[in-house]
């Protein structure tokens, strides 16, 4: 499988140290709860890191830049930071750079560090244009190549191998229409993609070693697929759909746990009550549908039944003018939502809120400014519960039965896909694996 190219040199305010400290061993992720903010700028990308506190409010982090140029005909494959999500371990972010006037696409490799603190791993080259990014587990990515209405897209998968780094395209899948956002459920069994146009909804099944097989398609005729969310228990999809079907519809599908199989949820598409709904997001106990729209601006929330079918709360909070909403996250008990521009009340940043048990949204603080043009993508890092890299018994410990699980399998993979002990998924344990191992040696 071919390796994508790195970007020597991104931008000229950008040193890029590639060294085995900070590639060959995670430097391990914060144990409190963050957000990841990318800021779409044209000028300049950037990403902010914030802290969530227990009220809910944010504490800022660090700001990273990606990329910046002093005009749009300047090269910058580090500008337009718009999408970004981050792996399980919560020890990489990715960033998808969609628009640029480069003949390929970047994806940004980022490190988090225990302070929510941010180092550029790489830069990549890659097919164009992404405007969908998710983590399928600690090395496994896949990202969406959108290349229009009338053209192929795809959903590609890219294994990172972090002592290199390398970012190799492991499988790659076309779509009938046009792809621009990928969901997994919370237990990274299920990969899902939207399509537009050719409306409706994929199902795959990752493996270990990045196959990717296609499990089912569900036609919405219709109505668009905009901002695709999962349930974390990967049971339901909701999608906003845009300017299509009156442009006030949110779809909802369910999925078969056991076989990945789609079908429509009774009742659907819903009315969003707002003008072109382009995102729908799940709360974590799945109660509650959170859905963000282009026109008004708005974020409206919705109950959800046994059967996933949604009925409104009557709660909108206005973001401001005309296409300044940005995305939507969820985490816990909050809802972030970002302000893309300062249009209307002159501000841009990301807002904080609690979801009531009436689907009210609770401000927590002010608009919290990013320090980034474009606030954008959200990617929500959440320690409860997390996976704990090295723990092969799944006792909750790493410790010298992991240790002697690992040398047992010392050496090649006889199933790239089946091969607990090879942490980094290079298809070979090694020391490498060993190294990341005795870095989370201890109690989970």
């Amino acid at each position: 499988m071919p390796t994508l190219f790195r970007i020597s040199n991104p931008a000229p305010a950008i040193a890029l140290t590639l060294s085995l400290a900070c590639h060959g061993i995670a430097a391990g992720q914060t144990t409190d709860r963050a957000i990841f903010v990318a800021n779409n700028g044209n000028l300049e990308g950037s990403i902010t890191s914030f802290f969530v506190n227990e009220d809910g409010t944010l504490s800022f982090a660090d700001r990273l830049v990606t990329g910046e140029r002093d005009s749009l005909q300047e090269p910058c494959p580090g500008c337009n930071a718009s999408t970004i999500s981050i792996t399980p371990d919560g020890q990489y972010l990715a960033v998808g750079h969609p628009a640029s006037n480069d003949a390929s696409q970047a994806i940004s490799i980022i490190e988090v560090g225990r302070n929510a603190e941010l180092t550029l791993v790489e830069q990549f080259f890659a097919p164009s244009s992404l405007l969908g990014v998710v983590w399928i587990d600690d090395r496994i990515l896949a990202a969406t190549q959108s290349a229009g209405f009338a053209t192929t897209n795809t959903v590609n998968i890219f294994r990172f191998q972090p002592s290199g780094p390398s970012l190799t395209l492991q499988d790659s899948t076309t779509t009938t229409g046009f792809t621009t956002d990928l969901a997994v459920d919370r237990e990274r069994r299920r990969l899902f993609a939207q399509q537009t146009i050719a409306n409706g909804v994929r199902s795959y099944s990752v493996a270990m070693n990045g196959s990717l097989t296609e499990l089912d398609f569900l036609p919405l005729d219709n109505t668009y697929q905009l901002g695709l969310g999962a349930s974390a228990d990967g049971t339901r999809l909701y999608a906003g759909g845009g300017i299509s079907n009156g442009g006030n519809k949110v779809s909802g599908v369910a999925v078969d746990p056991e076989t990945g199989a789609l079908s429509p949820i009774p009742g659907q598409p819903f009315d969003s009550g707002g003008s072109a709904p382009k995102q729908a997001v799940v709360s974590d106990d799945g109660l509650f549908v959170i859905a963000g729209h282009g026109s008004d601006a708005t974020v409206r929330t919705f109950f959800a039944d046994e059967q996933g079918a949604l009925t409104a709360t009557g709660v909108s909070f206005d973001v401001g003018s005309q296409g300044t909403l940005g995305r939507v996250a969820t985490m816990d008990e909050f809802v972030f939502a970002t302000d893309t521009s300062t249009l209307g009340n002159g501000l841009m940043g990301v807002y904080s809120f609690t979801l009531g048990q009436s689907g009210e949204l609770q401000q927590n603080g002010p608009l919290y400014d990013t320090e980034g043009l474009a606030p954008n993508g959200i990617a929500v890092w959440n320690p409860v519960g997390a996976p704990c890299p090295g723990d092969l018994t799944g006792d909750g410990d790493v410790n010298v039965f992991d240790l002697l699980e690992l040398l047992d399998a010392w050496g090649a993979c006889a199933d790239p896909g089946d091969c607990p002990a090879d942490l980094d998924r290079s298809g070979t344990v090694d020391v490498f694996d060993l190294l990341l191992l005795l870095e989370n040696w201890g109690g989970c």
